[in-house]
């Protein structure tokens, strides 16, 4: 039986090297930068043209180790940007803004239709389908933004019509 036999290659080791440093950097820098909000699946509803207002959806959920209150929300393709949430009354549905949401550690807020969501007032066009936006949440720490696409319907319900 021969043994093969394997060769040092330094040039191989120092790029592992440099990858993983890299990484390590990255992420820890994220985390020095990082409010603690994680927003994400964020999407804005399309609606017709020459509407003012629509409204937005995700979840955001909170990896610091203290409670987080949102305070506010904005958006540089409208004029304001509010929470809102759909409550049930004598069989109607109505919006109630909501000024603070404290988020506990841990703990992960859904925003969706008929529930609680983001309303964008003020639109001065409304975006094109499959366009997407700047949304930042404010918290009592400072803002937290992500992009939401624009789309008709939520995901889960266009994932769905794929598969009739």
């Amino acid at each position: 039986m021969s043994r093969q036999r394997r060769h040092y290659c330094p040039s191989r080791h120092r790029v592992v090297a440099a990858l993983v440093a890299l990484l390590c950097v990255g992420s820890a820098l994220a985390h020095a930068n990082s409010t603690g909000l994680v927003l994400t699946d964020f999407w804005v509803r399309a609606l017709p043209p020459g509407q003012t207002v629509t409204a937005a959806y995700g979840t955001v959920t909170n990896t610091a180790s203290t409670a987080i209150t949102l305070i506010g929300a904005s958006t540089g393709a409208a004029g304001s940007a509010e929470l809102h949430n759909t409550v049930q009354r004598d069989g109607r549905a109505s919006m109630q803004r909501v000024t603070t949401l404290d988020i506990n550690p841990g703990e992960t807020v859904t925003l969706s239709p008929g529930g609680l969501h983001l309303m964008i007032l003020g639109l001065e066009q409304m975006p094109a389908e499959g366009s997407t936006l700047e949304l930042c949440l404010d918290s009592d720490q400072q803002s937290s933004c992500t992009m939401a696409t624009v789309r008709r319907e939520s995901p889960e319900l266009q994932h769905q019509h794929h598969h009739h």
